[in-house]
C-alpha cells in the first residue's frame, strides 16, 4: 500500500501533488509529445518538430506562475557557458538567421527547457511511468505495422526517409523518419525508465525494457541500436565483475546472456539466417573485409566517424576558439580531401548517400566545434551531473559520454530528460550519505524531512 511517506519512492504513482490542474495537464502534454517528437502529422518532413518546444514553453509559464520552477545550479553554469560560447560563435557567423543557425539555437533551447520541465515535473508529480509505458506501446505498435505491411502505412503521421540505405533492409522506423532515430529513442527511453526506478528492473519497468529491447533487435534492426545495446551490456557486465554486492543469481543471469550472445554469433555466421539485416551485413563485412576496410567502404558508418573526427580536429586546430554556426560545411568538406585515404568521399548525386556536411552527426562534436572551449566546459558539466564518485556512476558517465559522441540530435528532448533523471539519482545518492533512505530518483526529499 502506498502511503504518504512512500509516495515518491514508488515509480508508478502520480507524485506528491494531488488532483489535476492545467499546470499538470501542460506537463503531461510536454512529456507525451517529447516522447513522440518526430511525429509531424503530415505537416512537414523535418527531423525536429516544434511540439516539445511549444509544450515546454507553456509548462514553464505555468511553473513560473505557481512558483514551482526548479533549476539546479549546475544547469545555470551550463547556461552561462552556452550563452558565452554562442555569443562568440555568432560573431563569426555569416548568416545568423540561416536555417543552420536557427536549428542549432532552437535545439539547445529545447535542451534547456526540456531539462527544466522534466526535472520540475518529477519534483512536483513524480515520474510519469504511465506516459512512458503508453509511448513504448505506441512505438512498438507502429514499428510492428511497418514490418508487417509497409513503412508507408503511417505516412499520415510521419514522413519516412532512408527506406533502403546501402541497399539492405534496415527495419522499421516506427514514429521517426529513420531506423537509426528509432534506435536512439529506444536506447535513451529504456535508460530513463530503468534509472527512474533506481535500477530495479521489475514490474512495469521490466515490461518497458523487454518491449524496447525486442524492438531494437526485431523491429528496428539498426546498427547503432544493436551496438549501443551491446556496449550497455558490456559496461553492465564490467560493473558486475568488479562489484561484490551482487548475488550469485545475477552473476548466473549475466553468464546466461553471454552464452546467448555466443549462440547468436554461431547462428549468424554459420547458418546466415538473417542476411537481410543491417547489423548482419556489417558483421559479415567485418569478418570478410576486416574492420578498417569496412569502416572505409560503409558510407553510413564513414559519415558518422568523419563528423566525430573532423569536429574535434577543427576545434583543436582553431585553439578551441568558437566557430561560426555556418562554418562547418566548408571546413569539413576541405578536411574530407585531406583524409581521403582514410574515409571514402560520398559520390555526388548519390541521393540520400550524399554527405550533408551541415548536419553534424555527433552531439559532443557539434557543441565543441561551435562553442569551442565553452563547449568543452558545457559538455563536462553535463557529464558531471551524473557522476557522484563511485564505480557505478563512473561507468554510467562513460556510457553517457559514448551517447554524446554518437549521432544524437541537439533537438532531441528525451536526451535532457535522461540527464534530469540521472541528476535526480545523483542528488538522492548524495543525500543518502547523510540520511538513510531509498536511492530511487523519484524520492524528491528524505522521508524524515517531510
Amino acid at each position: 500500500m502506498v502511503t504518504k511517506d512512500t509516495i515518491n519512492t514508488t515509480i508508478n504513482v502520480d507524485g506528491t501533488k494531488r488532483g489535476y490542474s492545467l499546470q499538470k495537464l501542460s506537463g503531461d502534454a510536454f512529456c507525451f509529445f517529447s516522447l513522440i517528437s518526430y511525429v509531424d502529422f503530415g505537416l512537414n518532413d523535418l527531423d525536429a518538430q516544434p511540439w516539445p518546444a511549444l509544450f515546454s514553453t507553456l509548462y514553464i509559464i505555468f511553473l513560473i506562475c505557481s512558483s514551482s520552477l526548479r533549476i539546479p545550479l549546475f544547469l545555470v553554469y551550463a547556461l552561462v557557458l552556452f550563452f558565452l560560447g554562442t555569443a562568440f560563435s555568432l560573431l563569426d557567423t555569416d548568416e545568423p538567421f540561416s536555417h543552420i543557425a536557427i536549428r542549432y539555437l532552437g535545439g539547445n533551447y529545447i535542451f534547456f527547457t526540456a531539462f527544466i520541465c522534466f526535472y520540475s515535473y518529477i519534483k512536483s508529480y513524480g515520474f510519469p511511468i504511465k506516459i512512458f509505458l503508453y509511448a513504448s506501446f505506441m512505438w512498438f505498435a507502429a514499428g510492428l505495422l511497418q514490418i508487417l505491411f509497409s513503412r508507408d502505412i503511417l505516412s499520415f503521421l510521419i514522413s519516412a526517409r532512408g527506406t533502403d540505405t546501402l541497399h539492405v533492409i534496415r527495419g522499421a522506423a516506427s514514429l521517426s523518419q529513420e531506423p537509426s532515430h528509432y534506435a536512439r529513442f529506444l536506447i535513451i527511453h529504456t535508460w530513463i525508465v530503468i534509472a527512474a526506478a533506481g535500477y530495479k528492473i521489475r514490474g512495469v519497468v521490466l515490461i518497458i525494457a523487454i518491449i524496447n529491447i525486442l524492438s531494437i533487435f526485431v523491429l528496428c534492426r539498426a546498427g547503432y541500436g544493436i551496438f549501443a545495446s551491446l556496449a550497455a551490456l558490456a559496461i553492465s557486465s564490467l560493473y558486475i565483475a568488479f562489484s561484490f554486492k551482487y548475488s550469485l543469481k545475477i552473476l548466473c543471469f549475466s553468464a546466461a546472456i553471454f552464452i546467448a550472445l555466443l549462440l547468436g554469433y554461431f547462428v549468424i555466421f554459420q547458418t546466415k539466417l538473417i542476411e537481410d539485416n543491417r547489423i548482419t551485413v556489417i558483421i559479415f563485412d567485418f569478418r570478410e573485409k576486416g574492420v578498417i576496410q569496412t569502416l572505409y567502404d560503409d558510407i553510413s558508418i564513414s559519415n558518422r566517424l568523419q563528423d566525430i573526427l573532423y569536429s574535434q580536429v577543427l576545434a583543436f586546430r582553431n585553439s578551441y576558439v568558437p566557430h561560426g554556426l555556418d562554418k562547418y560545411s566548408d571546413l569539413a568538406a576541405g578536411m574530407s580531401n585531406e583524409y581521403s585515404a582514410y574515409f571514402k568521399k560520398p559520390v555526388l548525386g548519390a541521393g540520400n548517400l550524399e554527405k550533408e556536411w551541415n548536419k553534424m552527426q555527433t552531439w559532443l562534436g557539434r557543441q565543441v566545434f561551435i562553442m569551442g572551449i565553452f563547449g568543452v566546459g558545457f559538455s563536462m558539466i553535463i557529464l558531471w551531473s551524473s557522476y557522484y564518485g563511485t564505480l557505478k556512476s563512473a561507468l554510467k558517465t562513460f556510457y553517457l559520454f559514448l551517447l554524446m559522441v554518437g549521432p544524437l540530435s541537439v533537438a532531441s528532448p528525451y536526451f535532457p530528460m535522461l540527464i534530469a533523471v540521472l541528476f535526480l539519482y545523483k542528488q538522492n545518492y548524495m543525500a543518502s550519505q547523510k540520511k538513510n533512505f531509498s536511492l530511487n530518483p523519484m524520492e524528491t526529499s528524505p522521508p524524515n524531512s517531510r
